[in-house]
């Protein structure tokens, strides 16, 4: 539903370092490093400012992290209801 590289900046922006982003995604810091640029490349936007300390949003990027929050959000409560209905339309085929 969202791309992975949506979910790795989220992570990114959460803990503020790609570093520990990589840690808790399990992927080397390099794949996080390269999903964020391809991000801001979709985009067109800078999303992180880099330092040596770590990484802080910039504006485009604290929309993007209040919107991507969201589409996870919403995009996992879809699965539940489409599993929900998935269920339910098995039982009525089963029951005829």
């Amino acid at each position: 539903m969202y791309k992975r590289q949506l979910e790795t900046f989220l992570q990114v922006a959460r803990l503020g370092s790609f570093s520990k982003a990589a840690q808790a995604l399990y992927i080397p810091p390099s794949a996080v490093i390269q999903q964020v640029n391809h991000l801001e490349e979709d985009f067109g936007a800078q999303l992180l400012v880099r330092t040596t300390h770590g990484v802080k949003l910039t504006p485009a990027g604290q929309l993007v992290y209040q919107e991507g929050q969201e589409m996870v959000r919403r995009s996992h409560a879809l699965r539940a209801r489409l599993a929900e209905l998935s269920q339910l339309y098995q039982f009525l085929v089963s029951a005829v």
